[in-house]
């Protein structure tokens, strides 16, 4: 009986190495190559927010992890921040928008951080001012660069930072 039950676990042992199955401890594991499609739930706008603010995203696939368990269902909330923030300025120059340091929440409460960012910038319009400026008049030089805006639904791929294992 002892060596029936030995044999069949050798066997079992011998199949899944053979056959590529894991057979490690860990639940899941999230590599850091996994690409992670998120989409901003709001519009972010040098208009209303501010560097520093917090804005939420969330993702919109199923994210499996390397043995196919799902790690993260779609619609799962992403949390990011406003990392620079320029609003238009004079003689023309654009505003400058950032958007990083992705994280989200693993169902036993650890943190997951993403690498990646987003980042916008408006439309110059120095030129045009200094031109204008010059052949026209000097309160041209008081014309302002374009808003910057990201609207509500903008969508960006994120990656693990790390490799994860649970």
């Amino acid at each position: 009986m002892i060596k029936r039950l030995f044999s069949l676990c050798l066997t079992v042992l011998l199949a899944s190495f053979v056959l590529g199955f894991n057979v490690s401890a860990s639940a899941f594991e999230l590599s850091s190559k996994t690409p992670i499609l998120i989409q901003s739930d709001s519009t972010i706008s040098a208009e209303t927010n501010k560097s520093g603010d917090n804005v939420n995203f969330h993702i919109v696939n199923v994210v499996r992890d390397t043995n196919g368990n799902i790690v993260f269902p779609a619609g799962t909330p992403v949390k990011a921040a406003i990392t620079r923030l320029e609003p238009k300025n004079r003689i023309g120059r654009p505003a400058e928008l950032s958007v990083a340091g992705f994280t989200s929440t693993l169902y036993d409460g650890r943190q997951v951080a993403f690498s990646g960012s987003i980042n916008k910038k408006s439309e110059s319009r120095m030129a045009r001012s200094i031109v204008l400026s010059a052949l026209i008049c000097p309160l041209f030089l008081l014309m302002k660069g374009t808003a910057v805006e990201l609207p509500a639904g903008v969508q960006t791929t994120v990656y693990p930072a790390v490799d994860y294992s649970l």
